[in-house]
Protein backbone atom coordinates (compact mmCIF):
# COMPACT_ATOMS: atom_id res chain seq x y z
CA UNK A 1 0.00 0.00 0.00
CA UNK A 2 2.98 2.63 -0.67
CA UNK A 3 3.58 2.70 3.16
CA UNK A 4 7.77 2.05 3.50
CA UNK A 5 8.32 5.66 3.19
CA UNK A 6 6.38 6.71 6.16
CA UNK A 7 7.69 3.96 8.37
CA UNK A 8 10.54 6.13 10.19
CA UNK A 9 7.63 9.31 10.51
CA UNK A 10 6.16 10.00 13.60
CA UNK A 11 2.20 9.44 13.50
CA UNK A 12 1.16 13.42 14.31
CA UNK A 13 3.39 14.28 11.46
CA UNK A 14 1.15 11.93 8.97
CA UNK A 15 -1.77 13.12 7.29
CA UNK A 16 -5.22 11.92 8.07
CA UNK A 17 -5.34 9.38 4.69
CA UNK A 18 -1.80 8.13 5.28
CA UNK A 19 -2.87 7.33 9.11
CA UNK A 20 -6.36 5.61 7.72
CA UNK A 21 -3.90 3.39 4.97
CA UNK A 22 -1.55 2.50 8.25
CA UNK A 23 -4.75 1.69 10.31
CA UNK A 24 -6.23 -1.07 7.32
CA UNK A 25 -2.48 -1.95 7.17
CA UNK A 26 -1.97 -3.45 10.49
CA UNK A 27 -5.94 -5.31 10.54
CA UNK A 28 -4.84 -6.72 7.27
CA UNK A 29 -1.49 -7.66 8.61
CA UNK A 30 -3.13 -9.66 12.01
CA UNK A 31 -3.88 -12.17 9.16
CA UNK A 32 -6.83 -13.34 11.12
CA UNK A 33 -9.64 -15.57 10.40
CA UNK A 34 -12.03 -12.68 10.59
CA UNK A 35 -11.39 -8.69 9.41
CA UNK A 36 -13.77 -6.13 10.66
CA UNK A 37 -13.16 -2.56 9.04
CA UNK A 38 -14.77 0.36 9.42
CA UNK A 39 -15.44 3.05 6.72
CA UNK A 40 -11.23 1.67 5.65
CA UNK A 41 -11.10 4.66 2.38
CA UNK A 42 -12.75 7.62 4.53
CA UNK A 43 -10.27 10.32 3.46
CA UNK A 44 -8.11 8.83 1.10
CA UNK A 45 -7.64 9.98 -2.38
CA UNK A 46 -8.69 7.95 -5.19
CA UNK A 47 -5.12 6.73 -5.95
CA UNK A 48 -4.98 5.48 -2.12
CA UNK A 49 -8.40 4.08 -2.21
CA UNK A 50 -7.68 1.88 -5.31
CA UNK A 51 -4.23 0.76 -3.32
CA UNK A 52 -6.34 -0.08 -0.15
CA UNK A 53 -9.15 -2.02 -2.15
CA UNK A 54 -6.39 -3.96 -3.54
CA UNK A 55 -4.70 -4.87 -0.39
CA UNK A 56 -8.46 -5.86 0.72
CA UNK A 57 -8.86 -8.05 -1.87
CA UNK A 58 -6.12 -10.10 -1.52
CA UNK A 59 -7.04 -11.17 1.46
CA UNK A 60 -7.94 -14.91 2.23
CA UNK A 61 -10.30 -14.94 4.94
CA UNK A 62 -13.73 -13.33 5.71
CA UNK A 63 -13.88 -9.54 6.12
CA UNK A 64 -16.66 -7.86 7.63
CA UNK A 65 -16.75 -4.23 5.88
CA UNK A 66 -18.68 -1.29 6.93
CA UNK A 67 -19.29 1.26 4.37
CA UNK A 68 -21.21 4.40 2.82
CA UNK A 69 -19.79 3.91 -0.52
CA UNK A 70 -21.78 1.44 -2.61
CA UNK A 71 -18.79 1.49 -5.27
CA UNK A 72 -16.90 0.19 -2.52
CA UNK A 73 -19.38 -2.72 -1.46
CA UNK A 74 -20.06 -3.29 -5.09
CA UNK A 75 -16.10 -3.94 -5.54
CA UNK A 76 -15.05 -5.58 -2.39
CA UNK A 77 -17.99 -8.04 -1.32
CA UNK A 78 -19.27 -11.37 -2.31
CA UNK A 79 -22.29 -10.87 -0.09
CA UNK A 80 -23.81 -7.40 0.90
CA UNK A 81 -26.11 -6.60 3.87
CA UNK A 82 -27.74 -3.44 3.56
CA UNK A 83 -29.00 -1.91 6.69
CA UNK A 84 -30.81 1.03 8.11
CA UNK A 85 -31.58 2.11 11.64
CA UNK A 86 -30.29 -1.26 12.87
CA UNK A 87 -32.17 -3.48 10.40
CA UNK A 88 -31.54 -5.28 7.12
CA UNK A 89 -33.34 -4.44 4.53
CA UNK A 90 -31.67 -6.00 1.54
CA UNK A 91 -28.75 -8.62 1.32
CA UNK A 92 -27.63 -10.79 -1.49
CA UNK A 93 -24.47 -10.76 -3.97
CA UNK A 94 -24.90 -7.53 -6.32
CA UNK A 95 -26.44 -9.08 -8.81
CA UNK A 96 -29.38 -10.21 -7.31
CA UNK A 97 -29.68 -7.38 -5.67
CA UNK A 98 -29.32 -5.32 -8.47
CA UNK A 99 -31.70 -7.93 -10.77
CA UNK A 100 -34.98 -5.52 -10.21
CA UNK A 101 -33.51 -2.72 -12.21
CA UNK A 102 -32.78 -5.24 -15.16
CA UNK A 103 -33.22 -3.21 -18.29
CA UNK A 104 -33.51 0.39 -16.66
CA UNK A 105 -31.47 3.00 -16.44
CA UNK A 106 -31.00 5.95 -13.90
CA UNK A 107 -32.22 9.55 -15.27
CA UNK A 108 -31.05 12.61 -13.39
CA UNK A 109 -31.71 15.81 -13.97
CA UNK A 110 -31.01 19.54 -11.60
CA UNK A 111 -33.86 21.24 -13.83
CA UNK A 112 -37.30 21.95 -12.15
CA UNK A 113 -39.04 18.81 -13.19
CA UNK A 114 -41.96 16.78 -11.69
CA UNK A 115 -40.28 13.56 -10.70
CA UNK A 116 -41.17 10.47 -8.24
CA UNK A 117 -37.57 10.57 -6.41
CA UNK A 118 -35.88 14.18 -5.82
CA UNK A 119 -32.63 14.35 -3.42
CA UNK A 120 -31.59 18.18 -3.07
CA UNK A 121 -32.24 19.48 -6.04
CA UNK A 122 -31.76 16.50 -8.73
CA UNK A 123 -34.60 14.92 -10.04
CA UNK A 124 -34.48 10.94 -10.39
CA UNK A 125 -35.94 8.72 -12.58
CA UNK A 126 -35.67 5.57 -13.35
CA UNK A 127 -36.49 4.77 -17.45
CA UNK A 128 -36.22 1.61 -19.68
CA UNK A 129 -33.12 1.84 -21.65
CA UNK A 130 -35.28 2.49 -25.32
CA UNK A 131 -36.58 5.79 -23.38
CA UNK A 132 -32.50 6.91 -22.98
CA UNK A 133 -32.03 8.86 -26.41
CA UNK A 134 -35.81 10.98 -25.31
CA UNK A 135 -34.56 11.56 -21.35
CA UNK A 136 -31.14 12.86 -23.07
CA UNK A 137 -32.74 15.47 -25.39
CA UNK A 138 -34.79 16.62 -22.45
CA UNK A 139 -31.66 17.51 -20.48
CA UNK A 140 -31.10 14.64 -18.12
CA UNK A 141 -27.85 12.31 -17.55
CA UNK A 142 -28.40 8.70 -18.32
CA UNK A 143 -26.16 6.36 -15.79
CA UNK A 144 -25.95 2.51 -15.22
CA UNK A 145 -27.99 1.46 -12.45
CA UNK A 146 -26.06 1.17 -9.09
CA UNK A 147 -26.29 -0.15 -5.28
CA UNK A 148 -27.10 3.54 -4.54
CA UNK A 149 -30.12 3.02 -6.02
CA UNK A 150 -31.59 0.50 -3.86
CA UNK A 151 -31.27 3.63 -0.90
CA UNK A 152 -33.00 6.49 -3.65
CA UNK A 153 -35.83 3.73 -4.41
CA UNK A 154 -36.71 3.39 -0.59
CA UNK A 155 -36.11 7.11 0.21
CA UNK A 156 -33.18 6.32 2.69
CA UNK A 157 -30.54 9.02 3.38
CA UNK A 158 -27.80 6.52 3.16
CA UNK A 159 -26.12 9.09 5.90
CA UNK A 160 -28.86 8.40 8.68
Amino acid sequence: MELWHARDTSSDMLSGGMKRKIFVAMALAANADTVFLDEPTTGLDPLSRLEVWSAIKRLKGTMVLTTHYMEEAAELSDEVFMVETGKIIAKGDIKSLLSKFNGLLRAETSKPVKAKYKIGNTSIEYIKIKDAERYVKMGYSIKPITLDDLFVMRGVNIES
